[in-house]
């Protein structure tokens, strides 16, 4: 989500009287499941949400993690449609529900609201085209570093120089990157032989990044969590 965007939200749409704002949930909480009535959007303003399918028998993938400042639940705009996949938060959150009448109401009255939430939609869109080229052109290694660092960037604030908590268990990194637990867990391993990082529990902590990092660069650490 461009920070155009993100700042529009904020500044204008939200504190219009029809959008429910600061709702507070947990990890694990869901925000809406696959195939429920689409009539609401959320802009998420803290932490982070998963968006994802699960198959009957268990199995698991993630399409996308949504981090502070983007829009999700956008099939909301089409009247009487339907949910495309699950939302669950999994760092605790905070965000803003707004009726599909609210926001239209908003965008056809900001002709520049458009232009900034097509962009994000393209972006989405990008880096869902990034996610199949990695699931057929990398491997599960390159794939492990490149969504941590992803997330790293996406989670730190501007000139921070500490390291970054990555609130991931080696399973929900396998349904990241699209991976099974079990090969996931043995590059894990790997790599930990290797010096290369250290595994915890339901936590993975990545070094600090410059201002202008390459999620194709710079090494990765995980650390023990309780």
């Amino acid at each position: 989500m461009t920070d155009t965007l993100a700042e529009i939200i904020r500044n204008e749409l939200l504190p219009r009287d029809a959008t429910l704002r600061d709702v507070s949930a947990r990890r694990f909480v869901p925000v809406f499941a696959e195939g429920d009535p689409a009539e609401t959007l959320y802009f998420l303003s803290s932490g982070l949400v998963k968006l994802y399918h699960r198959s009957p028998d268990g199995k698991e993938v993630i399409f996308h993690v949504v981090s502070a400042g983007e829009i999700f639940g956008e099939e909301a705009i089409e009247e009487d449609a339907r949910r495309g996949c699950s939302a669950e938060v999994l760092q605790d959150a905070t965000c803003s529900a707004i009726s599909r009448t609210a926001f239209l109401e908003f965008a056809d009255s900001h002709p520049h609201f458009w232009q900034a939430f097509s962009r994000a939609l393209i972006n989405r869109e990008r880096g869902l085209c990034r996610k199949v080229e990695m699931l057929c052109l990398r491997e599960v290694e390159s794939r492990i570093l490149f969504y941590l660092r992803d997330l790293a960037g996406r989670l730190r604030a501007a000139g921070q120089e500490t390291d970054f908590e990555i609130p991931l268990s080696q399973s929900e990194l396998a349904n990241l990157i699209g991976a099974t637990r079990e090969t996931t867990s043995t590059t894990l391993n790997s790599l930990a032989r290797k010096g290369q990082i250290k595994l915890g529990r339901r936590m993975m902590i990545v070094p600090a990044l410059n201002d202008n990092h390459d999620p194709e660069e710079a090494p990765i650490q995980t650390a023990t969590s309780a």
